[in-house]
């Protein structure tokens, strides 16, 4: 253990009597057994239908008669989600970052926050990032979510800022990372380490850098990406689900792509797309989640707005719970011109080999009418003609597609950045 983890762990036995570890353990515990926490499950549902007033019509009831809730209905109802034990204390707020709409904040409780702490370290740790060796965060970083110097000594973390993605700063990046000989982890969104991969492999750079994993978040990592920059960084690559309103929700092991539910400390849910029935193992659904301690403003079958796919069998053979695919938010997909549902990844994947335009961005505004937003190096894109070709053939072949030609595409107030938008329903 380094210095930075002994001091932690030293702190929580002698000035927290082991709370964290005690919670670690639990944790770890079901995720290596699989089982789901049906015991808090049921503790949650009867302290917010005791407690929160949007639940109070609902005491008596079983846990599966509870409405599903999403975040607009939370949004205009705040205080009714707020339980009356906590009310006047002081609690820890999150967040959303409002990239696909008005920002709304959830409340937690100490309980929660230790929840999360301990959540955090376990995966953490199954990816293969050891709590106290150097963390290089990767993303915008602004006077909003900059973490002081002292923050950054005390936690060993390097702010590494991915406002600009030019070939000149990705550059400067692997080199920061090769000059660096000490043990440590990338912290990435999974777009950025997609255009990063997408630079080494048209430029055939190499490198010598030493880093222990790479964990994604925000989205899941193309299969070609991630055995692609594994193989250049000889390094574990893992993605996470999680959200600022709940937490850590799952992860991909090291030797696989399904995603470990962490179902010590949430209840997850794929439900169809049209209703609030539950879909069969292997089909696509909404994903919803009971945070299982979060008791300040419980959040109990929760629409995330994303879609995936559960299975109960991992491709290895062993039971638990895994989301197998993360398809992204559902208003992030675009329709055909015939109304099927598309992922934004065919779009972003047909999108490579067009590796000479600066930025790109596939808008659709109505049933057969879309709009490609290019940053050329050039007036008019040379290659227009078979790009338009190819989309048409995603998209349909009577789709009517604009070419916008734009000095910038800019990043969403989040930081992140969307190559596929559906306007349709906004």
């Amino acid at each position: 253990m380094n210095i930075r983890s002994t001091i932690f762990w030293a702190k929580d036995k002698c000035v927290g009597h082991s709370r964290v570890r005690k919670v670690y353990n639990e944790v770890r515990a079901f995720i290596e057994s699989g089982e789901e926490n049906l015991s808090q499950r049921e503790n949650i549902l009867s302290w917010a239908t005791s407690e929160v007033p949007f639940y109070a019509s609902y005491k008596g009831k079983s846990f599966h008669e509870l409405p599903v809730v999403c975040k607009n209905i939370i949004r205009e109802n705040p205080e009714q989600f707020k339980a009356k034990s906590f009310l006047g204390q002081k609690l820890h707020s999150e967040s959303t970052s409002g990239s696909t709409g008005t920002p709304f904040t959830i409340y937690q409780d100490p309980g929660k926050r230790l929840r999360a702490s301990a959540d955090s370290l376990v995966f953490s740790d199954l990816a293969g990032f050891a709590l106290g060796t150097r963390l290089y965060y990767v993303r915008v970083w602004n006077e909003l979510n900059k973490k002081s110097k002292l923050q950054t000594i005390l936690k060993n973390i390097v702010m590494q800022d991915s406002k600009s993605l030019s070939e000149g700063n990705l550059e400067n990046f692997v080199r920061t990372l090769e000059n660096d000989s000490q043990h440590k982890t990338i912290l990435s969104y999974a777009n950025t380490i997609t255009a990063l991969y997408k630079w080494m492999k048209d430029s055939g750079r190499t490198t010598t850098a030493q880093v222990d994993c790479i964990i994604t978040m925000s989205e899941s990592l193309p299969p070609e990406v991630k055995e692609g920059i594994k193989k250049l960084f000889r390094c574990p690559v893992v993605s996470r689900y999680s959200n600022q309103e709940c937490g850590l929700i799952s992860q991909q092991a090291q030797d696989g792509d399904e995603y470990v539910v962490n179902t010590a400390s949430f209840y997850v849910e794929l439900l169809a797309l049209d209703s609030d029935q539950p879909v069969e193992d292997g089909k696509l659904g909404r994903i919803v989640i009971t945070d299982l301690y979060n008791k300040a403003m419980p959040l109990l079958r929760y629409d995330t707005s994303d879609l995936g796919i559960m299975s109960h069998v991992s491709s290895k053979g062993r039971k638990g719970t895994f989301i197998t695919k993360v398809e992204g938010r559902s208003n992030d997909f675009i329709f055909s011109t015939t109304g099927e549902m598309l992922s934004p990844v065919t779009i972003s994947v047909g999108m490579w080999k067009f590796n000479d335009l600066i930025q790109w961005r596939f808008v659709q505004n109505g049933k057969n009418e879309y709009e490609m937003q290019l940053k050329s190096a050039t007036p008019q894109y040379a290659r227009e003609a078979e790009l338009l070709s190819d989309l048409r053939q995603c998209v349909g072949a009577d789709a009517n597609i604009r070419i916008l030609y734009v000095d910038d595409i800019p990043l969403l107030k989040s930081g992140k950045r969307k190559y596929v938008v559906n306007n349709m329903n906004s």
